[in-house]
């Protein structure tokens, strides 16, 4: 039984790709980082998975190359957090950038204890009749094939290669995951430009928080925006494969700092403690945005150009 996949996979890459492209000390490197990570434990990669993702995160990086963006990282509660995505999308039988609880990945990322800016790639293929083979080098193809598909896209349908081009990105989380005759694929690429503080997951209705985020060295806060939306609620599997790209905000903006109200939340050490209160229940969606020019004196602003650097959802009872 042939897989509906194209047969353009770069077979002869796949020796070098598993074992050759990183020093033991890169290894060893990612697989503390594996170990000391705590969250979504459920979802840790085995160190022959983690070998594979450092194989898969160097063709990422030849995409980028090509288009003159630097280099990712790999992040390792990204992705766990796409292999959590990738595991219920196989089992389930759907596909794309939502689940069954309704959750889009920003959603998913903050849920998941992630504070940064996401963007999403999703892929799916399957068997036609008979199962996969799920040796190394059978994820190792399916990986590289399906990365390939999203490099192959041509403008104006080209959302998938754009986001793995974003000069912007600097970490990226590697999800699959195989059943019998399903087989997903996630990127989720990561902007992080800034430190935050804790953030609470749930508030009351017109209680008071604060945000505090520290931004990368070089970089100043410039701006912050929250949009409220309904929570997430439970969808039907064919309800998800329906949708389509989704949406890095919603139209109903609800608080927003603009540069000379950002300039006052700034503290001697470089930190910025931002005050937060919503009195409508449901959830928000909070982005900040840094540059590299200082913003004082602004009386004017434009967010051209500049870099989400912190999504945090918060649900407000």
């Amino acid at each position: 039984m042939k897989p509906l996949y194209s047969l353009f996979v770069l077979f002869e890459l796949i020796p070098a790709l598993l074992f050759a492209q990183y020093s033991t000390n890169d290894i060893e490197y990612y697989v503390d980082l594996n170990d000391r990570e705590m969250r979504l434990a459920d979802y840790k990669d085995s160190r022959e998975m983690l070998l594979l993702k450092l194989a898969q995160l160097e063709v990422v990086n030849k995409s980028r190359k090509q288009y003159k963006a630097p280099p990712v990282q790999l992040d390792i509660l990204a992705s766990r957090i796409a292999n959590k995505q990738c595991k219920e999308a196989a089992e389930q039988g759907f596909r794309g950038h939502w689940n069954t609880r309704g959750e889009k990945p920003y959603q998913r990322y903050a849920f998941g204890g992630g504070t940064d800016h996401v963007t999403e790639n999703a892929s799916a293929t399957w068997m036609e009749g008979g199962s996969f083979d799920r040796s190394p080098q059978s994820f190792a193809k399916l990986m590289v094939n399906l990365h390939g598909q999203f490099m192959a896209e041509i403008a104006p349908n080209d959302g998938h290669k754009q986001t793995v081009i974003d000069k912007y990105h600097n970490f990226v989380g590697l999800g699959c995951h195989m059943t019998a005759a399903e087989f997903r694929y996630y990127e989720e690429f990561i902007d992080r430009y800034a430190v935050t503080g804790p953030v609470p997951a749930k508030v009351r209705s017109g209680e008071e928080f604060t945000v505090e985020v520290t931004p990368a060295p070089g970089y100043f806060l410039y701006y912050a925006v929250a949009y409220y939306e309904k929570p997430p609620k439970a969808m039907a599997v064919a309800q998800v494969n329906r949708q389509s790209s989704y949406p890095d905000y919603t139209d109903e903006t609800t608080l927003q700092y603009a540069p000379w109200d950002i300039i006052g939340y700034r503290t001697e050490g470089g930190k910025y403690n931002i005050p937060f209160k919503f009195d409508k229940k449901g959830s928000y969606y909070i982005q900040t945005m840094v540059d590299k020019k200082n913003p004082a004196g602004t009386t004017s602003f434009s967010t051209v150009g500049k870099i989400v650097a912190t999504g945090i959802v918060v649900i407000v009872e």
